[in-house]
């Protein structure tokens, strides 16, 4: 057997971390939304990450230019929509399902691959889809209804698929931070903008329970997404897209450990 070369599988393992990180997000997601509108949640998740790389590297904004900002906005803003639909999805849509529908970005992203940047999908690729889809639905799937949240989700699935193949063709040119930096503010503004439009504003900084606030603060790590632009360097979209499946088994493994266990005995 040929060894698997350094070259790809570092980003392989960056890309497993991004995807276990991002698994338990549903469970924080889930228990956080009660209490937080769902573009108050994204906005202050994706403005804490921009916050945290720009006092980590404060120069980043003099490296920028017109094309990187360009870039970054396109690409910030197909990410913080999908995730306001995804949050307002999961409101009404168990974690198990909300799993599954997420994980049908490792079918979009090849797809939306190829009819883009005409990039055919190899014998080999097509079965990693493949066996990744069904995998991914005997584990997560019991019962599947399809509801209103049910499609935000799916929706949101489609446009991460789109920001997985603008990534993988962007990402390659380089200035890695700033352009995380510009991405994650720009959906930080996007979500925070959909408060308006969806009309649940909760002000700026409505008070919020401890757990909420570690929540948002536990959410808000933008190491995973300079991790996941630097992995496209080096990663095809549909690889990546594959090893992502993690990401909703790990959400629907803590899902249904939650429902197992139940509401607590009384006191």
């Amino acid at each position: 057997m040929t060894p698997v070369p350094r070259a790809k599988w570092l980003p392989a393992v960056a890309v497993l971390g991004v995807a276990i990180t991002w698994g338990v997000s549903f469970a924080v997601v889930k228990a956080t939304v009660g209490e937080v509108s769902p573009s108050r949640l994204v906005g202050w998740r994706f403005a804490l990450a921009t916050l945290t790389l720009l006092t980590l590297r404060p120069r980043v904004l003099g490296d920028l230019d017109r094309q990187i900002v360009s870039r970054g906005i396109v690409l910030g803003a197909l990410l913080g929509i999908g995730f306001v639909l995804c949050t307002i999805g999961m409101q009404t849509t168990s974690v198990l399902i909300s799993a599954f529908v997420t994980g049908t970005t490792v079918v979009f992203a090849p797809l939306i691959a190829w009819i883009l940047l005409r990039r055919r999908l190899t014998t080999r690729a097509a079965a990693a889809v493949f066996l990744a889809s069904m995998g991914l639905a005997m584990i997560t799937m019991r019962s599947f209804a399809v509801g209103p949240g049910t499609l935000l989700i799916l929706a949101a699935a489609v446009l991460w698929a789109l920001h997985l193949v603008a990534l993988e063709r962007w990402s390659r040119a380089g200035h890695l931070y700033g352009l995380t930096v510009i991405q994650l503010a720009t959906s930080a503004t996007v979500a925070l903008g959909c408060q308006v439009l969806l009309d649940d504003w909760q002000g700026f900084t409505p008070p919020m329970s401890v757990p909420a606030a570690a929540g948002i603060i536990f959410l808000g790590a933008g190491g995973t997404f300079i991790a996941l632009s630097w992995a496209q360097t080096r990663l095809d979209t549909t690889t990546t897209a594959v090893i992502l499946t993690l990401e909703p088994l790990v959400g629907a493994g803590l899902g249904a450990a939650s429902a197992t266990r139940g509401p607590p005995p009384p006191p």
